[in-house]
């Protein structure tokens, strides 16, 4: 893909707590004409001196604290440029018959956010689909909303990209994420015994249903007996626990609460 030729122009934009491989970042650079990182966490001189030595101008870099993946992307897509927004994790690439395409949908004036499907196992055939939309190119005018179960809005016409052979890879072989997980996982079942202990209901929501989302949801995504029906009916569920918590995530976004331990 020629990304002179890219007309509009798309900015990849992530958030990180600490340097991204740069092998991803080039990458990102094979679709996108610009990339926007929000660190949470000040990277080395070194580092970033590789990033703007290799790319330039072409590279966004902002420093700021971690509250929640919504204001944390936000801030990378008002740092970005292009007209169009494209997101991808670290352990994710394109079908080259995805990559082929995102060319032309950025070209289509009649939507404005398309989501993807996303295959499983691709090494261990048959690949699996989890049968969720994953919502990752959309127009620089959305924003992300919410602080528990983020989502992109300010949209008017969105549509999932169903053609044959055009979806996200997922690496579901990084152990060294797999064990990041089960970290994450034990930090927030202790989150739940501190908020059980200030008596704080809305605390003890908020933190069971991130403990169910990490163990159902992000790691079953590294469990091979997992079958498409399973994803299906797991990300079914998923849907149905992200509703009974929006009203606390609305709470949560007008300051109602106090996300103190």
């Amino acid at each position: 893909m020629n990304n002179s030729n890219l007309i509009p122009s798309i900015s990849g934009c992530l958030i990180s707590l600490n340097p991204l491989p740069l092998d991803f970042i080039y990458y990102l650079f094979t679709i996108c004409n610009e990339v926007s990182i929000n660190f949470s966490k000040q990277p080395s001189k070194d580092y970033t001196d590789k990033l703007y030595q290799s790319w330039g101008k072409k590279i966004k870099i902002s420093i700021n604290p971690f509250h929640n993946f919504a204001e944390a992307r936000n801030i990378s897509i008002e740092k970005s440029t292009g007209e169009w927004i494209f997101v991808l994790d670290t352990d994710e690439k394109l079908s080259e018959q995805l990559k082929k395409k995102i060319p032309e949908l950025v070209k289509n004036p009649n939507y404005d956010v398309y989501c993807f499907k996303r295959i499983h196992f691709v090494n261990d055939p048959p690949p699996i689909n989890d049968y969720w939309n994953h919502l990752r190119l959309f127009k620089r005018k959305c924003r992300y909303f919410g602080t528990i179960h983020e989502q992109v809005v300010n949209y008017s016409n969105k549509i999932v990209v169903n053609e044959a052979g055009c979806y996200i890879l997922h690496d579901n072989y990084r152990e060294d994420e797999y064990r990041k997980g089960i970290q994450r996982l034990a930090q927030l079942k202790e989150d739940i015994q501190k908020a059980k202990k200030l008596g704080n209901n809305d605390l003890i929501r908020y933190f069971q249903y991130k403990a169910w989302v990490q163990e159902n949801i992000y790691l079953k995504e590294y469990d091979r007996k997992m079958t498409q029906t399973d994803f299906k009916q797991l990300y079914e569920r998923y849907e149905e626990k992200s509703k009974e918590i929006e009203d606390l995530d609305n709470k949560i976004v007008k300051g109602e609460i106090s996300m103190s331990l």
